[in-house]
């Protein structure tokens, strides 16, 4: 298990996703094994970001929408991380259409990416 994330990080680094998502699906099922199902918060996050990238959407947010309020229980709401797993969700939601409900998601991520001085200006016209 102990080369595997990197070896998926540089998969992915090369552009070669559908290498890097076997290899995450691989290391995500020796991990569940190992420590339980869902335990795995890297590998989920990194998983999610490859399925998002190789057009996966509906399957990238049903692991982001898992992932996200435990990232927010254990990190907080604030953390980074957290709010990365936000921002999938929101182009996972997005690249499927959904533009209504990406600017529920907008407005929840609003306060917390203020906190970190980030700027969101929802887009007229979608």
């Amino acid at each position: 298990m102990g080369i595997m994330h990197p070896l998926a990080t540089v998969q992915a680094d090369l552009d070669d996703l559908a290498a890097a998502e076997s290899t995450y699906r691989t290391l995500l099922s020796h991990q569940d094994a190992a420590y339980g199902p869902g335990t795995s918060y890297a590998v989920l996050n990194n998983l999610s970001h490859i399925l998002n990238k190789r057009g996966k959407f509906a399957e990238a947010e049903e692991l982001l929408r898992v992932l996200y309020p435990r990232l927010a229980g254990l990190m907080g709401r604030y953390n980074p991380k957290t709010l990365g797993s936000l921002r999938g969700i929101i182009e996972a939601v997005g690249r499927q259409g959904r533009w209504e409900e990406v600017g529920e998601l907008l407005e929840r991520g609003r306060g917390s990416w203020r906190r970190w001085g980030i700027s969101v200006r929802r887009r007229r016209g979608r």
